[in-house]
């Protein structure tokens, strides 16, 4: 009686053992949840970059879209500062309407400009890291861009015209 005891709590630990290795080498393998990562125009996921299109306003190209309600924003760059930024009709003070934006820089004096519809803003710091996730766009419309959700925009100090800004948005997004 013994013995049979013995034998079925061996069996028991053998089972439950062999659950357990299932579960950590298995299983987290297969449901593992998807971290997003940037593609290859750096502020979005890849699924999300082929749906930009550039348009052009008064000589300075955007990136623009309509992107689905939780995208994730990157910074495509280390940057040295970051700033909020509130694009509004200079008539209206109620800051429901405004659009949210965030602008990063670093040494090269080159701007990275995104306006979108504030689902969230991920990060509260004044430096970002290449890559790291800076905000989530809602499904909100932004009322100055044409009813797109994201604009995305790069810009120059001494680029007046911005001929160099625009053939490097244009780089970025492979257009």
């Amino acid at each position: 009686m013994k013995r049979l005891v013995l034998f079925g709590v061996a069996i028991f630990l053998i089972i439950i053992g062999g659950f357990l290795i299932v579960d950590k080498v298995w299983l987290h393998k297969v449901f593992k949840p998807a971290v997003a990562t940037p593609g290859s125009c750096l502020v979005l996921e890849e699924k999300y970059c082929k749906k930009i299109t550039i348009i052009e306003k008064n000589g300075q190209k955007g990136a623009v879209a309509n992107l689905p309600d939780g995208v994730i924003l990157f910074s495509p760059i280390d940057s040295t500062s970051i700033t909020d930024l509130f694009v509004h009709n200079e008539d209206d003070s109620n800051q429901n309407n405004w659009d949210f934006g965030i602008e990063i820089s670093n040494d090269s004096n080159v701007l990275y400009d995104f306006i979108y519809s504030k689902k969230d803003n991920l990060k509260n710091k004044s430096v970002l890291k290449k890559g790291e996730q800076i905000g989530i766009v809602s499904s909100k419309k932004l009322k100055k861009f044409d009813g797109y959700n994201f604009v995305f925009t790069m810009s120059q100090d001494s680029d007046d015209n911005f001929e160099k800004s625009n053939e490097m948005l244009l780089k970025i997004f492979n257009k």
